[in-house]
């Protein structure tokens, strides 16, 4: 016994230079919808983004929500809060893992939450049923 070894010197470098960063902005979000109807005060907007991007919407400067895209790049964001009747632009950005911040896409979209004439009491206490 009594073998002793000769040392070794391990070298390893880590190159944190901005030249490899991701410094390029995704592609602003597409094919957008909105998939709940006009009566709906929070209304939901599905399209495509960058995959595994954050997603917001918003109405002027106001942040309304936010999701995150699937592996394909899918999203569906929903408003928050509901929103009062009216004509919005709803405006989406996607944000990468980077932070790059795509440019905005935007649809438009009306919210009527009235009934329009009825009153809403429609439906009635369900009694005879032609039975």
């Amino acid at each position: 016994a009594g073998n002793v070894s000769n040392s070794s010197n391990i070298s390893h470098t880590i190159n944190t230079s901005s030249s490899e960063q991701d410094t390029t902005a995704p592609s602003a979000p597409s094919n957008l919808s909105v998939i709940t109807g006009a009566t709906d005060s929070t209304p939901t907007v599905t399209g495509i983004a960058e995959a595994n991007s954050t997603v917001k919407i918003f109405t002027g400067s106001t942040l309304l929500g936010t999701t995150t895209t699937n592996s394909s790049g899918v999203f569906s964001v929903t408003v928050s809060n509901p929103l009062s009747d009216s004509n919005y632009t709803f405006i989406l950005t996607a944000t990468d893992a980077a932070g790059n911040v795509s440019n905005s896409s935007n649809i438009s979209h009306t919210i009527n939450t009235s009934s329009g004439g009825g009153g809403g009491s429609g439906g009635g206490g369900g009694y005879g049923g032609g039975y």
